[in-house]
């Protein structure tokens, strides 16, 4: 449970990044040619779009696949994380907004694969008569642990470009995908909760 709630701490940070940074990043690319609403637009649209498309296809692998592969939600999270990090770090780096768009739709649909386990998850391994307190460190935990990005954001944002901080900023996706991925090789066993 403390794993998992450091990766979702790890998402929650990453993700102030792209939610803080990506408008004006995608503003910022003259060369694309795009007025301050179409770089909005642009930047939640891809993102949230892949969400949907992720949350609905990883939410029926997880329900389906649960009873056959107990640890299959927290195996999901870990993956979703993981593809992630390079979508979110490459979209920085494509010629266009087509193409960067394309990396925020896949963004979006892995960050969906851990946003539809993300209480289903917990409860794998949170006895059910403690999961409202279970619920609270955990919600309040991310946030904690998220909330010094945007300090960090500022800092960055002195000192590097918003390119190199947002890809920077890929990496907590990683750090949270290994925290995921020790939770479920290491922990879920002992831990998880008999259906």
């Amino acid at each position: 449970a403390w794993l998992i709630t450091f990766a979702f701490g790890m998402l929650v940070f990453g993700s102030t990044c792209f939610r803080t940074w990506m408008p004006a990043y995608i503003q910022q690319q003259t060369h694309w040619n795009l007025s301050t609403g179409w770089a909005a637009f642009h930047s939640v649209a891809w993102f949230f779009g892949g969400s949907f498309i992720g949350i609905a296809i990883g939410a029926r692998m997880s329900d389906t696949l649960v009873h056959r592969r107990r640890g299959i939600r927290l195996e999901l999270m870990a993956i979703g994380l993981a593809v992630s990090a390079p979508a979110m770090a490459a979209m920085v780096y494509m010629p266009n907004v087509w193409l960067c768009g394309l990396m925020m739709l896949v963004f979006g649909i892995a960050s969906g694969f851990f946003d539809c386990n993300l209480y289903a998850g917990l409860f794998e391994v949170g006895a059910p008569r403690y999961r409202a307190a279970a619920m609270g460190v955990y919600l309040c935990g991310a946030f904690l642990i998220g909330c010094p990005a945007t300090a960090v954001l500022g800092w960055v944002g002195q000192n590097f470009s918003l390119q190199h901080g947002i890809a920077m900023f890929a990496g907590t996706y990683a750090l949270g995908a290994i925290a995921m991925f020790v939770a479920r090789a290491c922990f879920f066993k002992r831990d998880k909760v008999e259906l």
